[in-house]
């Protein structure tokens, strides 16, 4: 295939990119990313087409190079847009534009207009300070959960670096006349098929980040209580299950909260639903605030919450289920009404005769059953011995 026909396969290749972009941020207008993306395609499109008519007939030199050099710059800046707009990150456009500006007007001065392997080596360094960069961000952003789609994604922009690092040396070894140019016709070719290669290759990377994050938020809709953000009744037997065998390998203690709201009716009844959700979402933040990150808390009805806490022993989880309960018992959860409201909780920990955490959760609930029964407001710590003692 020679250099020509690789530029027309870019050409439509590119063109289909943009196509598939944009219809993808038409679907979908609160993707932000895919937009810049389709602008990527659409540059990549421009620059493509531009080398098309610049070999095909004579062209002024400045809608030439300068333009088309331009235009591809353009390609890995909206490519490393789309990146940041997908990061929660946008770059300004004024900082976009700027930078277009400057490359065009490079492009035309009398240095790049002398030879193109002087283009090259103007342009070369911007391309890869951009893909350094977009790599740089992603890696920042610390993406655990999709790693596997960030690894894609990495590996195609360093080969790409990589790409062009190495022709940038043999464009550099010719001008230094180390060797010979007709050795190294190959190296001019070569460019446009790599580019092929990235156009295709970055398009699949950047629809792999996009589908995983979205299977994320819809895994994150099924688990989680939309209004108390804790995960819900659904995601507590696989999550419990692997928490227990872990606890069990590594014989680390393992302990379980479990808490109502006291006549939690009532502040419905007397103060509305509104003011009730409000009290359920202040509730599970001061929960939250006095467990730590990795516990598991879990909505499981109405007014009703467990949490689970690894590595934790039965003194210990005394003292985290009486802070919890002073902090609930003393917070005002209405700035125009005297209201408070408290909590009954019920604990108990991991012993070696327990083969489930569903007995040890059982426990913890008829715990919670004495704290209501003996007038709610009250901690009590499930005793295998005492049945239950007061915390």
């Amino acid at each position: 295939m020679d250099a020509q026909t690789l530029v027309l396969v870019n050409t439509i290749v590119s063109f289909v990119m943009t196509l598939t972009m944009f219809g993808l941020y038409l679907a979908n207008r609160q993707q932000h990313s895919l937009i810049d993306w389709s602008f990527a395609g659409a540059a990549f499109f421009a620059n493509s087409l531009l080398n098309l008519l610049y070999n095909m007939q004579t062209m002024p030199y400045l809608l030439g190079p300068p333009l088309g050099n331009t235009f591809l710059v353009a390609s890995y800046l909206f490519l490393l847009s789309g990146i940041c707009h997908y990061l929660g990150q946008p770059l300004r456009l004024s900082f976009l534009l700027s930078f277009l500006i400057v490359t065009y007007l490079l492009n035309t001065t009398d240095y790049a207009q002398a030879d193109v392997f002087n283009r090259i080596l103007l342009n070369y360094p911007l391309l890869i300070a951009i893909n350094l960069y977009t790599v740089y961000r992603v890696l920042a952003a610390r993406l655990t959960m999709i790693r596997a789609a960030v690894i894609t994604f990495v590996v195609v922009l360093s080969c790409n670096i990589v790409q062009m690092l190495l022709r940038l040396t043999i464009f550099v070894l010719i001008q230094l006349q180390l060797v010979p140019m007709e050795d190294n016709t190959f190296s001019l070719d070569i460019g446009s098929l790599a580019v092929l290669l990235f156009l295709l290759l970055a398009m699949i990377s950047c629809m792999l980040l996009l589908v995983r994050q979205k299977t994320l938020q819809l895994q994150q809709l099924a688990e989680t209580d939309p209004l108390t953000g804790w995960l819900n009744r659904h995601s507590m037997v696989p999550r419990l299950d692997a928490e227990w065998q872990r606890c069990q390998r590594q014989s680390q203690p393992l302990s379980i909260i479990a808490f109502d709201i006291d006549h939690f009716k009532q502040v419905n009844d007397q103060h509305g639903h509104q003011t009730g959700d409000r009290v359920l979402q202040q509730v599970c933040q001061l929960a939250a605030a006095e467990l730590r990150g990795y516990d598991m808390m879990f909505r499981i009805g109405g007014e009703e919450f467990i949490a689970c806490l690894p590595n934790v022993s039965a003194d210990q989880l005394q003292q985290i289920s009486e802070r919890l309960r002073q902090k609930i018992a003393n917070h005002r959860f209405d700035s125009d009404l005297p209201l408070s409201v408290s909590i009954s909780v019920g604990c108990a920990t991991a012993t070696p005769q327990h083969e489930h955490w569903s007995s040890l959760l059982d426990q913890a609930d008829k715990a919670q059953y004495q704290a209501k029964r003996r007038g709610r407001n009250q901690v009590f710590q499930f005793d295998p011995l005492a049945k239950a003692i007061l915390c």
